[in-house]
Order: C-alpha cells, then sequence, then structure tokens
C-alpha cells in the first residue's frame, strides 16, 4: 500500500533510523478540557481498562472505519513519551508503532544490565537472591511500589548466566501477586474498589455497600504443561454467590538465540535475506514468551469469542 506523503519522506530520509508512532487518543495529566480535548489520568485509565477488554478490542477490529475507531482504547501519554524515548535509544526496533499494543511494548523495553557473565555463582549471590525472594514475597507490602522495583530488577540481574526462564521447570505451578509496581488500570480499579487502605468513614461504607454487590476475593495465575499454558484465575463473589472467571492462553518461547555466523555456506548458516531479522528478535536470555488468547471460561462454562 502506498504510504501517506509524511511517512514517506520520513522513510526517505532516515531509511531505517526512524520510528513513527500512531497512537490512539492519549490521555494524561490533571486538567479536563473540550478545545482542545483533552482527558485527565483518572479519567482516562478508567476508561482504558474498560475499552481494552479483549471482546471490545475485537468488536473494534471488526468494525468498519469509524465505528471501530470509537471503540480503540486510549493510551496514556507516559508510555508514549517512553515508547518515543527507547525508540530513540534504539531499546525498540519498530519502524511503526501503529496501536496501542505495540506502544506499550515499547515503552515496556529496559537496557539490559546483567551483572554475571559466566556460570559460576559466588555464596553472597545467592545469599543476597535468597534475601531478594524472601523480601519480596512476603514483606513487599512494607516498601515503596518503587524501592520494590528496584529490588526486583536486582533480582533478575543475579539470575545465573545459565538459566533461561522459559525451558525452566520451576516455572511451572501456581503463582500469587504481591504486588504490582504501576497496577494495571484493571487492578488499580479493582485496589481502589475494595482494599482498606487509609480510607475515610464514608469510602469504607461504600466499599462495605459494593462489596454486597461484587466481593473481590482473589486473582492467582498457574502456569503448566511444560510452561506452554497460563490459567489466571479471577475469583469474586456477585451477590454473595461464588464466581470464577478463568482466562486461558498458551505460551510458546520466542525466537531462540542468534547462532554466531561461522562463515560461507548456504542454508540456515550463512548468506543474506531480503527481510533482515533485528538482534531484538532473539531471545539470547530466554526470558520471552509469546502468549496467545485461548478463551474465557466462567464457573466452568467456555465462552464463545472471536477468532
Amino acid at each position: 500500500p502506498r504510504l501517506p506523503t509524511a511517512e514517506r519522506l520520513i522513510e526517505a530520509t532516515f531509511e531505517r533510523k526512524s520510528c513513527i508512532l500512531k497512537p490512539t487518543f492519549i490521555y494524561g495529566g490533571d486538567a479536563f478540557g473540550i478545545d482542545p480535548p483533552r482527558l485527565p489520568t483518572g479519567i482516562g485509565s478508567i476508561i482504558e481498562a474498560i475499552l481494552g477488554l479483549y471482546p471490545i478490542q475485537a468488536t473494534s477490529e471488526a468494525l468498519p472505519d469509524v465505528l471501530g475507531v470509537a471503540l480503540e482504547a486510549p493510551v496514556n501519554v507516559e508510555s508514549v513519551a517512553g515508547a518515543m524515548v527507547n525508540a530513540a535509544l534504539g531499546l525498540d526496533n519498530s519502524r511503526v508503532l501503529d496501536s496501542r499494543e505495540d506502544i506499550l511494548m515499547a515503552a515496556s523495553k529496559r537496557p539490559k544490565n546483567r551483572t554475571t557473565t559466566n556460570n559460576a555463582e559466588s555464596p553472597e549471590m545467592k545469599k543476597r537472591r535468597d534475601e531478594l525472594k524472601s523480601i519480596l514475597s512476603e514483606h513487599a507490602s512494607d516498601y515503596t511500589p518503587e524501592e520494590n522495583f528496584a529490588m526486583l530488577e536486582e533480582l533478575e540481574r543475579l539470575k545465573p548466566a545459565s538459566m533461561r526462564p522459559t525451558e525452566e521447570p520451576l516455572l511451572n505451578g501456581r503463582w500469587d501477586f504481591c504486588f504490582d509496581v504501576e497496577p494495571d488500570v484493571g487492578t488499580g480499579f479493582i485496589k481502589d474498589l475494595f482494599e482498606e487502605g487509609n480510607s475515610n468513614n464514608g469510602q469504607q461504607q461504600q466499599r462495605q455497600w459494593i462489596k454486597k454487590i461484587v466481593d473481590f476475593r482473589g486473582v492467582h495465575m498457574e502456569i503448566g504443561d511444560g510452561q506452554t499454558s497460563i490459567r489466571l484465575v479471577v475469583s469474586v463473589a456477585v451477590f454473595e454467590k461464588d464466581v470464577t472467571l478463568i482466562l486461558h492462553t498458551s505460551l510458546s518461547p520466542a525466537m531462540p538465540p542468534r547462532k554466531s555466523s561461522s562463515g560461507g555456506g548456504g542454508g540456515d548458516g550463512g548468506g543474506s535475506s531480503n527481510n533482515p531479522i533485528d538482534d531484538d528478535d532473539y531471545d539470547n536470555d530466554g526470558t520471552m514468551f509469546m502468549e496467545k488468547f485461548e478463551g474465557i471460561e466462567l464457573n466452568g462454562f467456555r465462552l464463545p469469542y472471536p477468532n
């Protein structure tokens, strides 16, 4: 397809050194406005939570033109800024970010900062790793989200170089959510509704009234079948009747590590390709999965969904 004039000029000028962002409606900040339209973070995050749900996004993709655009989820200005910075720094090599999902993925990338360079492991490293695991799993609430995130990144850096999590059997099992650094909009909304916190009497009474209608009981994730499947289990009570919602997805390891070229030869070991693969597409650390939506289950009943 023929590109718009502006995009053609950018590609002709910068070739493969450019990245074009095409965000949906951008929200953020504290101000609300009509001309130009502005949505503050609080309202925008709720709209993103609702419109970002899979059934609504599937409907948006199926509807033509303007109708589909009206149901596209907005994106936070901080995510847009993060994607732009990461593209400029070379952390994301995408040439076009034309969806909310692409922008969120690009904004989430962080520079690699590994402290282990070989398979050797000192007793001090193992001791510190065990200490961090204990704090994050049992005492995360005693620390700020920023402190938790810093400890989580330190734990990642202490991972033995020989370990590839995508191939690690220890990944299988039940995972309970201990804390979140920056809650996604759905989690944040749930926490605001159901967590007691330091709310006043009016908010406490409001929560008690809401709990009579919907009472959030918990959420956990189950990884099984040799790291190939995920069940995200959400337990709630609706009008004091237990309801279990299960989101099913399948997992497959991302592209394996790039093999070093030995020069010459044909086949997979040498030559050139018309579709070069960027280094970022290779999973050299064994930390990337591809995840595919497989369905929703409500109290044991599989709900239909678009293909």
